[in-house]
């Protein structure tokens, strides 16, 4: 009596596992990316539920401190802005510490960068802010000032509803494969 598998038997396993390697794999690293880029959006609403508040309140943009943000992570020192970092992204009060007790449009007031590449999401330099996947834009909506998510690399040319939506432009990586990772991002209303 013989004991153990013949080798038909191991080369067709092999070959299962192959195939469960080549489809599992990607798939594998698309929903990592996506749980690294997860905590974007809380951090997003938050900030436009409290700056929005502000807005009513005061009638100008406020910075992280006026407007009682808390930015996840840790907040670094000797910047231009405020900004704080994560393990995967740094986010920059960009606006609200250039604006601060101003009525203004058309500018963006929070942006989040990626430190690390994302799948097709290259990583980002704190400098590169004027290229951020993820901003928050004021935009005029009739006589009333309203938060705009958008995102995007290269131009920022908005291209959704009412005054703001997602930037494309160009650039060296993909900017909707960015967005895509947080689709819900561009949705967050004030």
């Amino acid at each position: 009596m013989k004991r153990g598998f013949s080798l038909v038997e191991l080369l067709v396993v092999i070959v299962i596992l192959g195939v469960l390697s080549a489809v599992g794999v990607p798939k594998l690293f698309s929903v990592i990316a996506k749980s690294k880029a997860s905590e974007i959006g809380p951090a997003a609403s938050e900030y436009v539920r409290l700056q929005s508040i502000h807005i009513e309140q005061k009638g100008t943009l406020g910075n992280w401190s006026d407007i009682g943000y808390i930015a996840p992570g840790t907040l670094m020192t000797g910047q231009k802005f405020t900004t704080s970092e994560t393990p995967n992204f740094y986010y920059v009060d960009e606006g609200g510490s250039r604006y601060r007790g101003k009525d203004v449009y058309n500018n963006t007031v929070w942006l989040a960068l990626n430190k690390v590449s994302l799948n097709d999401c290259a990583a980002q330099k704190l400098s590169d802010t004027n290229n951020a996947h993820w901003k928050i834009n004021v935009v005029r909506n009739g006589n009333d000032r309203v938060l705009a998510m958008g995102g995007g690399t290269g131009s920022g040319t908005s291209t959704g509803g009412t005054g703001g939506g997602t930037g494309m432009g160009t650039g060296t990586d993909d900017p909707a494969a960015c967005l895509a990772l947080t689709p819900l991002f561009v949705n967050i209303k004030n």
